[in-house]
């Protein structure tokens, strides 16, 4: 293990990378179970909280993801130092979501009343979220200008969020989200 300090990658270029992995984070999260996964969350409704218990949850789910990015940005830099790059963050958002993801689904299906369906879903769902935090965290830490990055990353997840809000509302019927 290297000091990001040592190799050229700061507080600040971690601090980068872990925000635009956020924004794009957060917008892809919504794509996948706001738009892809939302008759999955339909059809197994009777397992999760209420929708509006969902919704008075979303600042603290945001802050978990805040941390994972924040974590996963600054393992990097700590792993590979100045050998960090795009296909090496992808690479690793794939080991760290495979792991994560899949030993989270496994220990919570352990746990609670859940269906089978989540062994697959969740881990899929988790690493495709780890792979674009760890490549956007990457293609940012390693910019010479990184918090420029961070404002294209933003436009990107605000463009993905409208693409996801447009297609919810002409793709997925209303009843999916009345349970």
């Amino acid at each position: 293990m290297t000091d990001p300090q040592e190799t050229g990658i700061t507080r600040g270029c971690i601090a980068a990378g872990a925000t635009a992995a956020l924004f794009l984070y957060i917008a892809v999260d919504f794509l996948i179970h706001g738009v892809t996964l939302a008759w999955y969350w339909k059809a197994t409704a009777e397992y999760w909280r209420p929708q509006e218990e969902l919704f008075r949850l979303i600042l603290p789910s945001y802050g978990a993801f805040a941390i994972l990015c924040g974590v996963l940005a600054w393992l990097m830099a700590r792993l590979y130092g100045e050998k960090l790059n795009v296909a090496t963050g992808a690479r690793f958002g794939l080991i760290a979501g495979l792991l994560y993801s899949g030993v989270g689904a496994v220990g919570s299906y352990c746990v609670f009343r859940m269906p089978a369906s989540a062994l697959f879903y969740w881990p899929l769902s988790g690493t495709v979220l780890a792979v674009v935090a760890c490549t956007s965290a990457a293609w940012t830490m390693t910019a010479p200008r990184p918090w420029r990055r961070v404002v294209f990353s933003f436009l990107i997840a605000l463009a993905l969020l409208i693409l996801g809000v447009v297609a919810q509302n002409l793709f997925v019927p209303r009843d999916v989200y009345q349970h």
